[in-house]
């Protein structure tokens, strides 16, 4: 009679738990309805979900109250004490219907939807150790079934205190997830199908600038910039055709509409079905890293132009230099007021501003060779303000700020002028209905930091020197290209678009740097940077030099590979009584210097020709004429060559003026320095 009784508890206890376990599963699926998004009205599904909580506990509850033995309510204890949290879900749930901008989606996971399936597994083990005794109990007595029922009980025990230990590991992992989740430095964002988002990190309020409370339950389009559309769509449908989306590069937009470059990747938010129920994107702002890659095509581009300029502004200059040496010749055969004459005038003037042109380009591709001097800017302003004050005109308010115990620096003082005279005209064509213009001097101190940011070679003390106007200014896209040359806004025949390319190159070549700071009708901001020294400014001397005889009769060594210069230069130098010695390369000079066996009183070189420079060749020839007396002609540098002549070394700047190269070969000669070789 106790056996029967017996039985028929554990029946009414199996009932019971199944019901409970059915409950329980009917609980999972409204779970997954709800944070899928599949279905349009959730809040019957929540009512429901907690109508089954109650009746789970119900049902616990009346198990509880015909327990037998201790082990069965150990038992009974640890499988449904989990299970009666279910309430709790229903209440994470119903904060997510009822108020999206606390719910995220990584904390769902972890505390929603995996702690439920770990309770359903409990109780089915549970379930099973009941159906386990309620078939024992309808045995015969046989001991080796009641021996396997036995097992069959341990096991499920067994597998229920396994359930609760992985259930442990689990949620250790996840908190561990979590916790690298939050510390990520990049943006981890997961948003639904439809584009809603449902977990934001500390790194995506860094990148984006939003808090998690500003954007939860918002579509991720805040993050698009407008009239740009949304990708995702389209990479569902990548998904969806089992394809893997690659690392892939876009533009966003931050909180307060910046936009910035972003390096994503992007996958897919899987159900317990494998149906596709989201997306989690992974977002890096990598705009420093672009803005350095624009900056370096810049430069390269910038490099690429300069060399094409230099090498073609050094074949002109040997041209300008025969056709402007010819005319000086023809000039005292011709009659100045006769039609030649006046033919010849015309010439020479075109000769002149073509040479113009080519230190122009020169100057842009830094190749043009400096004669650097100790200079302080201010007095150079203070002698240009004059001049200055007619270019800019009457409806133009000019200013000059000086700054207080300005540092020198060390530059070509003529090219600085150049320089100066150059942002004073770009900034009054910047005015054409008149305006304000300033120019500033300063000291600066640039760090390590602040060198590195804005491409200064070292960090240091700097003199300072801006011109500023009030006029339209230039966006973005024109900024970019201002230094190029040839490049103008300007009408046609309004400039040549090589005023800020020289600009440009002198300041670069000179160890400076020029920024630019403009805004569309706003106006614009040149800043010049060059590196201060300690060294003072040498006082100028008062003595007036008087041209002497340019003629001579020393031995001079004529060393250049452009056959028409060479030939003009010879002639030249024949007629003024000169004895020449030529030769076409840095070779046949040595080997001539080597034949010959009288004195040599002057070496007249190129710096730049094929196979060995000027330099080199004039340290060759020192070594075996110590006496010898040094003259550098050229108009170019040349990438591969110092482009600082020695402080030293004597230099006469292609095309030059027939008067000049023969005063220069006068005062080089009559002069008690000894050789001075340019460095090389």
């Amino acid at each position: 009679m106790q056996r029967s009784y017996d039985h028929h508890t554990l029946e009414r206890k199996l009932e019971l738990a199944e019901q409970a376990l059915d409950y329980s599963n009917r609980n999972i699926q409204l779970t997954m309805e709800i944070l899928s998004g599949a279905a349009r009205e959730t809040r019957p599904l929540v009512h429901e979900l907690a109508e089954n909580g109650a009746a789970i506990s119900t049902l616990i509850q009346r198990i509880q109250e015909q327990v037998e033995t201790e082990k069965e309510r150990e038992l009974l204890d640890a499988a449904s004490a989990p299970l009666s949290r279910t309430h709790s879900y229903a209440e994470s749930l119903h904060s997510f219907v009822d108020g999206l901008s606390h719910f995220d989606a990584t904390a769902a996971i972890s505390s929603i939807i995996l702690p439920q399936l770990l309770d359903n597994s409990a109780w089915k083990a549970y379930v099973h150790f009941m159906r386990a005794q309620t078939e024992s109990c309808e045995l015969a007595g046989s001991a080796e079934e009641l021996r396997m029922r036995t097992r069959q009980i341990v096991r499920a025990h067994q597998e229920m205190k396994s359930a609760a230990a992985e259930r442990k590991r689990i949620a250790e992992r996840l908190s561990q997830l979590a916790s690298i989740i939050e510390c990520s430095s990049d943006a981890i964002i997961i948003h639904t199908l439809d584009g809603a988002i449902v977990s934001w990190n500390e790194g995506a309020q860094m990148v984006y600038g939003y808090s998690a409370g500003e954007v939860l339950g918002r579509s991720r389009s805040l993050l698009i910039p407008p009239g740009e559309p949304d990708d995702l769509p389209k990479i569902v449908e990548s998904w969806e055709r089992g394809e893997r989306i690659k690392r892939f590069e876009t533009v966003h937009i931050r909180k307060g509409g910046r936009r910035i470059d972003v390096s994503m990747t992007i996958s897919p938010v899987k159900d317990a079905s494998d149906q596709i129920v989201g997306a989690a994107a992974i977002a890096r702002d990598v705009s420093d890293r672009k803005l350095l890659e624009t900056q370096l095509r810049q430069a390269q581009k910038m490099e690429a132009i300069g060399q094409l300029a230099g090498g073609i502004a050094h074949d002109f200059n040997n041209l300008l230099s025969v056709i402007n040496g010819y005319c000086d010749l023809l000039e005292d055969e011709v009659q100045r007021n006769s039609t030649a004459g006046r033919n010849l005038e015309q010439i020479k003037k075109a000769g002149e501003r073509a040479a113009c042109l080519t230190r122009q380009l020169l100057a842009f591709s830094r190749q043009q060779v400096l004669e650097p001097t100790v200079v302080d800017l201010n007095v150079v302003v203070v002698d240009l303000e004059k001049m200055l004050r007619r270019i800019v005109g009457e409806d133009v308010e000019f200013q000059s700020w000086l700054g207080a115990n300005l540092g020198s620096v060390k530059a070509d003082r003529g090219q600085i002028e150049q320089v100066i005279m150059n942002l004073i005209v770009n900034a009054r064509d910047a005015m054409p209905e008149g305006g304000r213009l300033v120019i500033e001097t300063a000291n600066v101190v640039v760090d390590k930091e602040l060198a590195q940011e804005h491409g200064f070679q070292q960090p240091g003390n700097y003199v300072r020197l801006s011109v500023s106007d009030n006029g339209i200014g230039m966006d973005a896209e024109t900024q970019l290209r201002i230094f190029e040359p040839f490049f103008t806004t300007k009408e046609i025949g309004k400039g040549t678009g090589l005023g800020l390319s020289t600009v440009y190159g002198v300041i670069t070549q000179s160890g400076g740097i020029v920024e630019v700071q403009s805004q569309v009708r706003q106006g614009t901001t040149f800043d010049v940077y060059l590196p201060a020294i300690q060294e003072q400014v040498p006082q100028e001397s008062t003595h007036t030099r008087v041209d002497a005889d340019l003629c001579g009769t020393e031995t001079i060594l004529l060393v250049e590979d452009e056959e028409a210069l060479r030939e003009l230069t010879k002639d030249l130098l024949i007629n003024k009584g000169y004895q020449l010695l030529e030769a076409d390369s840095p070779e046949k000079a040595i080997q001539i210097a080597r034949q010959y066996a009288g004195p040599i009183d002057l070496l007249l070189t190129d710096v730049v020709m094929p196979r060995m420079n000027g330099r080199d060749l004039a340290q060759r020839l020192l070594a075996t004429r110590p006496e010898l007396k040094i003259v550098y002609v050229s108009g170019y540098a040349g990438s591969k060559h110092s482009q600082v002549l020695d402080p030293h070394a004597v230099f006469l700047a292609k095309p030059f003026r027939t008067k000049i190269l023969l005063r220069k070969l006068r005062e080089t000669l009559t002069s008690g320095l000894g050789p001075e070789p340019a460095n090389g």
